[in-house]
This record gives C-alpha cells, sequence and structure tokens, in this order.
C-alpha cells in the first residue's frame, strides 16, 4: 500500500487522540486541584469533536456486506458509477463522498 492510502486510513484515528488526550489533561488538571485550568481544557477538547468529526467520519473505510457488494456491482454495471455511489450513500447515509466513491470503484 503506498502512502497515501496508508494515511488515508490512519488519519481519522490519530485525529481522534487529540481531543482524548485533552479531557485526559483536563482529568489531571482537576485532580491536582486546578478545576477553573481544567473546565477550559475539557471545554476546548470538546469544541474540537465536531471539526474533527466533520473531517474524518467521511474518510473511514466503509464495510460492506455480501449482499451489499452484490447489489453496489449490479447498480455500477447496468446503471453506472454515479447511481452506485449515490445507492451507497442510501445505503451508509454517513459515509462521505470520497469513501463511497473508492469503495464503488474498488468493487
Amino acid at each position: 500500500m503506498d502512502a497515501r492510502g496508508v494515511l488515508r486510513r490512519r488519519m481519522p484515528w490519530v485525529l481522534w487522540a487529540i481531543p482524548v488526550v485533552a479531557l485526559l489533561a483536563a482529568l489531571v488538571l482537576l485532580l491536582k486541584g486546578a478545576p477553573t485550568a481544567a473546565a477550559v481544557v475539557a471545554a476546548a477538547a470538546l469544541l474540537m469533536v465536531g471539526p474533527i468529526r466533520r473531517l474524518t467520519v467521511g474518510h473511514l473505510p466503509v464495510e460492506l456486506t455480501a449482499d451489499e457488494v452484490e447489489e453496489l456491482r449490479r447498480v455500477a454495471l447496468c446503471e453506472g458509477e454515479l447511481a452506485a455511489v449515490r445507492r451507497l450513500r442510501e445505503l451508509r447515509p454517513a459515509t462521505g463522498i470520497g469513501a463511497a466513491v473508492r469503495t464503488v470503484r474498488g468493487l
């Protein structure tokens, strides 16, 4: 697998580590007796979740069942790749366009 594929597969998990580490830091600050600093760090960590979710969820690999794969292959063969991407997005609404295109092209 090339470097872009590895980054595409691993980057979402690395990005999610940022708010997790920040929440752990907030817990440490709270236990050390600095509740105001802990609240600020926790709030910053929670504010990171929305943008990170938008950046990463669409790039997560799509796991399909055998029935879904067969249906998407049939749709791609009969109606075209675009129709198969639309059908995949109907089956899995949280799938990003890029991930759906990569999945359909990989069938």
